[in-house]
C-alpha cells in the first residue's frame, strides 16, 4: 500500500473513530492502551476442598515452567491513595502488563494504579468505571473504595482470597476437565455450546459509577486490586499426560481490562503520551 492511501487510510479512521467516540457521548479517559504502575503479590496457588485448603502440589504444575512456587510481600499500607509514591513500582501499558503479571501460577493479588486530570470535578459528572477480571475485584478513586466483588466484605485482609469458582467452570457434563477451543473442535455442536457456557462462567465483569465528590482538582487515582480465588479439586487432573494437550488449565486471576469513561468535560484523558518535550530518569533494569 502507498504511503499516501495508507495516510488516507488512517485518517478515515480515525474519523470514524471520533464520530463514534461524540455520539455515544463519553471519552474514555483511562484504558488498557494507558501507562499503569502495577505491583504484584506472589504465593503457592491452594485447592479447595470441603472448606479446607491444600497446596497446589509442584507435580500438577510441572508442565507450564511458569513460577508456581514464588512468594512476595502484599503492597505497603496505603498504596491506593492519590499521594503514595509509586515511583518505584513498574510501570507499563495495560494490556502488556497482562501479561507480564497474569501468567504465573503463584500470582496472587494485582494492584494496579491509573492518574487522570481533573479540571472541574463538578463539571466531570459521574465518571464510569468497567473491570474484566478473574477472581475478586475492588475499585477505589483517590484512595476512597467505591465497590468491589467476589471479595469479602469489611477489612481486607492481606490473606483474603476471592469467591471460590463454581465446579461447572472446570468440568463438563460427565465430571471431566474442560477441555480448551483446540481439543473441542471435533466435538458435536451441542457439546460444545454447552462447554461454552461451562468456560463463560470464569469471566467476571463489575461496572460502576463515580459521583463528582470523589474526585478533586488536578492529579487523580483510580486503583484496582484484583485477587486470586482458590482453585477447585479437578485441577488435579488438568496434568494429567491426557489433559495436558487438551488445554484444560487456566487461572482464576486476571485483568483482561479496565476503563475509565468521562461523560462531562474538565477531564484530560491519559490514552497517549503527553504534548511536547518530556524528559525524567529511566531505571536501566527497565526495558523502553
Amino acid at each position: 500500500m502507498r504511503p499516501k492511501k495508507r495516510l488516507s487510510v488512517f485518517l478515515a479512521l480515525l474519523t470514524l473513530s471520533l464520530a463514534a467516540s461524540a455520539a455515544g457521548g463519553e471519552t474514555e479517559v483511562l484504558g488498557p492502551g494507558s501507562y499503569w504502575r502495577w505491583h504484584v503479590t506472589m504465593r503457592p496457588p491452594l485447592i479447595e476442598d470441603g472448606g479446607e485448603t491444600r497446596p497446589l502440589k509442584r507435580a500438577y504444575v510441572n508442565y507450564h515452567h511458569y513460577g508456581d512456587r514464588l512468594e512476595s510481600p502484599p503492597p505497603p499500607a496505603g498504596w491506593e491513595k492519590p499521594d503514595f509514591d509509586d515511583s518505584e513500582w513498574p510501570r507499563g501499558r495495560g494490556d502488556w502488563m497482562r501479561g507480564v503479571v497474569c501468567s504465573r501460577w503463584s500470582t496472587f493479588a494485582i494492584c494496579m494504579r491509573g492518574k487522570f486530570a481533573v479540571a472541574s470535578p463538578a463539571a466531570a459528572g459521574k465518571l464510569k468505571v468497567s473491570v474484566a477480571y478473574r477472581g475478586g475485584v475492588r475499585v477505589l478513586v483517590n484512595g476512597q473504595e467505591v465497590a468491589r466483588e467476589n471479595l469479602p466484605e469489611g477489612d481486607l485482609k492481606p490473606e483474603a482470597v476471592a469467591r471460590a469458582y463454581p465446579a461447572e467452570a472446570y468440568i463438563d457434563a460427565k465430571g471431566l476437565p474442560i477441555p480448551g477451543s483446540r481439543a473441542q473442535k471435533k466435538l458435536p455442536a451441542d457439546v460444545k455450546k454447552d462447554l461454552a457456557s461451562r468456560a463463560a462462567k470464569r469471566a467476571r465483569s463489575l461496572e460502576v459509577e463515580i459521583p463528582a465528590k470523589a474526585l478533586r482538582s488536578g492529579v487523580n487515582v483510580l486503583a484496582v486490586e484484583v485477587r486470586r480465588a482458590n482453585y477447585h479439586p479437578s485441577v488435579a487432573k488438568w496434568f494429567s499426560s491426557a489433559w495436558i494437550k487438551k488445554g484444560s488449565a487456566w487461572k482464576t486471576i486476571d485483568v483482561a481490562a479496565v476503563k475509565l469513561t468521562a461523560p462531562g468535560g474538565g477531564v484530560t484523558p491519559n490514552m497517549s503520551r503527553a504534548a511536547g518535550v518530556q524528559l525524567w530518569n529511566h531505571d536501566v533494569n527497565d526495558r523502553v
